[in-house]
């Protein structure tokens, strides 16, 4: 396996203002690259699960601003001042078009409900068909990714996860054009009234003379993958300062502090890593074939994966001792499937190689997080 080196970890600008938060870290080391940051940066940008406004129920709306302009803007609304500890979301919970139906077709505006997300223990998104040709490879050393307490831990986070809900019920009975705001509204968390957690009063909507708004918007939870409504972060990016140096830089939308949004990208990366071997080993939606005129050339395809997965692994076989060649191809740039090609040298074997790439990865990410862990 290869040698896993000493990370350096320098945060060097930090502001932890709500609304206004930023971190800058530098990380650098022999075993950090720019595939390493990368894959950082795109789990960032699309594994966080986020509490977003997406179950409406508008009562009354004569203002002039239709009843879609009105949920697309609260939509895009940060989620503050709630408690988010989930992890992690299978992508068969990761349903927010089909199961939240927001939909902007329906003029009868019924509050959907909020707890329709189905919470199964399956790993992979689509079906389990095995093929008898596929290679079974032994992860003995390697943590299952279905560890019973682990799945058990985050589907009760999902399921005990408090959400958030905004009332508004506003008439203007001025002569002026009336701005409602955020401070015009009330707030319940956990079916308690609180005090509105937007620092800075937010528009919602504007009202004529007599004209009056009536609604309802409950929270639910996603991940960007779904959809954009629930990003983590409005700015994830990096610097290259050289081929092992890297000034990392983002924002949080407000709803995770940055140093949580970093831990539980590694949660994901790590996770996604063991489910990839754990595909391979019960061959669940994944195919593997061999050159019949040469035992050590070879393809691998995975579905349900993408680039983040394809580039780390196959970084990870290049920088293998016994591998020749490595490469990968997605298909169709609209279809969640990795091809992986592969030379190894004589008298070495696909399954214990991959087997050291995927447990490099493991301990690296692991070494990555406690280093994440001592930001304040």
């Amino acid at each position: 396996m290869i040698k896993i080196n000493k990370i350096d970890f320098k945060i060097l600008n930090q502001d932890n203002e709500l609304g206004d938060s930023r971190l800058v870290f530098n990380m650098k080391g022999s075993n950090i690259n720019y595939i390493v940051m990368n894959t950082i940066r795109r789990t960032i940008l699309s594994d966080i699960p986020i509490l977003a406004f997406t179950n409406f129920k508008i009562d009354k709306n004569t203002s002039i601003f239709h009843n879609n302009y009105l949920k697309l803007r609260i939509l895009h609304l940060p989620v503050w001042g709630i408690e988010n500890t989930v992890n992690y979301i299978n992508d068969k919970e990761n349903k927010t078009s089909d199961n939240e139906e927001i939909n902007f077709n329906n003029d009868n505006d019924e509050l959907n409900d909020i707890d329709n997300i189905n919470y199964n223990n399956d790993d992979i998104s689509d079906n389990d068909e095995k093929n008898d040709n596929n290679e079974e490879i032994n992860a003995d050393s390697i943590e299952e990714i279905n560890d019973d307490s682990n799945e058990d831990d985050n589907k009760k986070e999902l399921s005990t996860i408090k959400h958030l809900s905004m009332f508004v019920n506003y008439k203007n009975k001025s002569n002026n054009i009336i701005s409602v705001t955020t401070n015009d509204a009330k707030f319940y968390y956990d079916e308690n009234i609180i005090k509105s957690p937007y620092k800075n009063n937010i528009q919602i909507v504007k009202l004529q003379p007599g004209q009056e708004i009536t609604f309802t918007v409950i929270t639910s939870i996603g991940t960007e993958s779904s959809d954009t409504i629930y990003s983590a972060v409005s700015i994830a990016t990096y610097i290259q300062n050289d081929p092992n140096n890297f000034d990392f830089i983002f924002e949080s939308r407000g709803q995770l502090t940055e140093k949580r949004i970093l831990i539980v990208a590694i949660i994901n990366i790590i996770r996604r890593i063991k489910n990839f071997y754990k595909i391979l080993k019960e061959n669940k939606n994944s195919q593997s074939f061999d050159n019949s005129l040469d035992e050590f050339k070879g393809t691998i395809e995975i579905n349900n994966e993408d680039h983040t997965l394809g580039n780390l692994i196959t970084r990870g076989l290049q920088e293998h001792k016994d591998v020749l060649s490595a490469g990968y191809n997605l298909p169709h740039p609209l279809i969640k499937k990795v091809i992986f090609n592969y030379s190894i040298k004589k008298d070495s074997n696909i399954k214990s190689i991959m087997k050291d790439v995927v447990d490099y990865y493991c301990e690296l990410f692991e070494k990555i997080r406690k280093n994440f862990e001592t930001i304040n």
